[in-house]
C-alpha cells in the first residue's frame, strides 16, 4: 500500500497518462482500482471505447452525456447491442437510438477530436443523421458504421466532409419505406436528379449489406462516387440503381434507370469485394472489368459463375495483384491457368474451399508467378492431399513467399509441410490452424528452415503439445506472435513469451 502512495505521488499526470496507453487493454480494470485519481487519468488517456447498450433499457440521454464526459480524448466511439441481440425486430429501438445518436450533440469534451464513429444500435433515421451532421464538430468524422437508415437515403452525406469510410449492415427498407404506392412520384424524383449539379464526395471506401433487387435509394450515392478506392458488397440482390433483368416498362423513367451503369463512376476503384452476392456478381465483375483500370484486389465469396469469373479475368486489367476466392463449385483449373496468363505480377492468392482445382492450377501460378507471389492461402483445400509433392513444388517454385496460411487441412502431414519449409527462407508468417496431423516434428522444423518467422498460428493442431509450443516460443529467433491453445500453454512457455515480448492470443 505504501509502495502504492508513494508512486502516485512521484508521478505527474502527463507520465501516468502515457504509461496507460502503453499497457495492454487487459490492464484496464485493476488500474481502474488503484485510486480516483489513477482510474481519472486512464479515462481520460483513453481514445477509444466500446459501450453495449441493453436493448430494452431505455437509457436516458443524459446518462451516456454524463458518462462520456469522463473521456475526454477519444478519437473512436462505438455503441451497440450487446451480443446476444439481434436487429432483426428494432421497432422499440428507433426512438432511442435516435435520442441517443443526437445526444452526442450535446457531448462537447469528445465531439471536436471524434474521428470514427460505429452506432450499431438498431437503426437510425435520415433526419437524426442530418441534425448529427449540420453541428460542425462532427463534420471532421473520418468513418461512420451503422447498422440501418431510415428511410434509405445517403442525402445527408454531403454534410460530412471529411468523411472517407461509410459501412451500413442491413441496407433493405422496412416496409414503411417501401414506396409502391407513390411509384409514380420516384419516378419523377429520378428525373429531376438528373438534372441536378454532380458534386464529387469524399468518401473511398464504401460497405454496404442486404441491397435488394428493385432498390433505388443508392443511385444518389454511386453518382456522387468518383473517388472510391474500396467497394464491399454483402448479400445484395442488386446495387441499388434500379439495373438488372426484369426492369418494368418502356417508359422514359424506366430505360434511363436500365440505361444506367453505377461502375462507370468507379473509374479510381482499387479494391473490390463480393460476399453472397451470386444474383448480381457477374454483372458487376464484368462492369468494374470494362470501367475499372486501377483495380488491384478482388474478393469473391460464394458467387458468380464459372463463365462470368473466367470473362472477367480474360478482361480485367493487368494491375490486378491479388486474388481472395471461396467459390467451391466454381472456380477451376481454367481460371487459375488464364490468372497465370494474364496476371504475371500476382503478389496475393488466397483460396477458400476450392474443390475443383488441381495440382496443373497450382503448377501453372508457381511456374508464372515464382518471382512476385508472396502471400498463398489454400485454406480447406483438398489438392493438398490428392497431389503428393505439390507444396514441394510450391516452395521451390516461390522465391519471395512471406506469408502462408494452410489452415483446416486435416490430411496434411509434417513430411509434405517440411519439405516445402525448407525452400522457404524468407518466410515470416504461417498458419496451420486445424490441422490435426502435424506434430512437433514441424515445430522444428520451422525453427530450423524459417529463422525470419514472427507469426505463428497453431491452434487445434492436435499433435503440437504443450513442449511444441515452448520450443517454438522460446526458439525462435525472430517470433513475435502466437495464436495457441490455452490448454497448451505452459507457465514456462507464458514467462518465456512475456520476458521476449512475444504476444499471446
Amino acid at each position: 500500500m505504501k509502495t502504492t502512495v508513494m508512486m502516485d505521488e512521484a508521478l505527474c499526470d502527463e507520465m501516468l497518462q502515457e504509461i496507460f496507453r502503453k499497457l495492454p487493454p487487459s490492464s484496464s480494470s485493476a488500474i481502474s482500482l488503484v485510486s480516483r485519481r489513477w482510474l481519472t487519468l486512464h479515462r481520460s488517456s483513453l481514445t477509444s471505447l466500446t459501450l453495449r447498450i441493453p436493448k430494452h433499457s431505455h437509457l436516458p440521454s443524459s446518462f451516456l452525456v454524463l458518462l462520456l464526459h469522463r473521456y475526454t480524448y477519444l478519437l473512436s466511439l462505438t455503441v451497440l447491442l450487446p451480443v446476444s441481440c439481434c436487429f432483426d425486430d428494432d421497432d422499440d429501438l428507433e426512438d432511442n437510438s435516435d435520442n441517443l445518436l443526437l445526444c452526442l450533440i450535446a457531448y462537447p469534451p469528445h465531439r471536436h477530436r471524434l474521428r470514427h464513429l460505429r452506432f450499431m444500435l438498431g437503426s437510425v433515421s435520415s433526419a437524426a443523421l442530418q441534425k448529427v451532421s449540420m453541428v460542425p464538430p462532427f463534420r471532421n468524422l473520418v468513418s461512420l458504421n451503422l447498422s440501418r437508415i431510415r428511410p434509405l437515403c445517403f442525402r445527408w452525406v454531403r454534410f460530412f466532409p471529411c468523411l472517407k469510410e461509410l459501412s451500413v449492415l442491413n441496407c433493405s427498407p422496412s416496409t414503411d419505406d417501401c414506396l409502391v404506392p407513390g411509384e409514380l412520384a420516384v419516378r419523377r424524383g429520378l428525373l429531376e436528379e438528373e438534372e441536378e449539379v454532380v458534386e464529387e464526395l469524399g468518401l473511398e471506401v464504401i460497405s454496404l449489406c442486404g441491397i435488394r433487387w428493385g432498390d433505388h435509394g443508392f443511385r444518389w450515392l454511386w453518382r456522387r462516387c468518383g473517388n472510391l478506392k474500396c467497394l464491399q458488397l454483402r448479400s445484395c440482390d442488386g446495387t441499388g440503381d434500379g439495373t438488372g433483368e426484369g426492369t418494368r416498362g418502356d417508359d422514359v423513367e424506366y430505360r434511363l434507370l436500365r440505361n444506367y451503369n453505377f461502375a462507370r463512376k468507379l473509374r479510381n476503384l482499387q479494391r473490390l469485394e463480393l460476399r453472397s452476392c451470386r444474383t448480381i456478381a457477374d454483372r458487376v465483375l464484368l462492369d468494374v472489368a470494362d470501367n475499372c483500370r486501377l483495380l488491384n484486389s478482388l474478393l469473391l465469396y460464394d458467387g458468380g459463375s464459372r463463365e462470368g469469373l473466367r470473362r472477367f479475368i480474360e478482361r480485367c486489367t493487368k494491375s490486378l495483384h491479388t486474388l481472395d476466392f471461396r467459390l467451391p463449385l466454381d472456380l477451376d483449373n481454367t481460371h487459375l491457368i488464364t490468372t497465370a496468363e494474364t496476371f504475371r505480377n500476382l503478389t496475393t492468392l488466397r483460396l477458400h474451399s476450392c474443390c475443383l482445382i488441381t495440382g496443373d492450377g497450382l503448377r501453372s501460378i508457381g511456374q508464372v508467378t515464382g518471382g512476385s507471389l508472396s502471400d498463398l492461402t489454400l485454406v480447406n483445400c483438398d489438392v493438398i492431399e490428392k497431389e503428393v509433392g505439390l507444396l514441394t513444388f510450391l516452395g521451390q517454385t516461390l522465391r519471395l513467399l512471406r506469408r502462408l496460411d494452410l489452415s483446416h487441412n486435416d490430411m496434411l502431414v509434417d513430411r509434405e509441410l517440411g519439405s516445402m519449409l525448407a525452400s522457404c527462407k524468407n518466410l515470416i508468417e504461417i498458419h496451420l490452424r486445424g490441422c490435426q496431423r502435424l506434430t512437433n516434428v514441424i515445430v522444428t522444423k520451422l525453427i530450423k528452415c524459417c529463422e525470419g518467422l514472427e507469426t505463428v498460428d497453431v491452434t487445434n493442431c492436435g499433435g503440437i503439445n504443450i513442449h511444441g509450443v515452448e520450443t517454438l516460443i522460446g526458439d525462435s529467433p525472430r517470433l513475435k506472435k502466437i495464436v495457441v491453445d490455452d490448454s497448451n500453454l505452459s507457465p514456462t512457455a507464458r514467462s518465456s513469451a512475456y520476458r521476449r515480448s512475444i504476444q499471446v492470443c
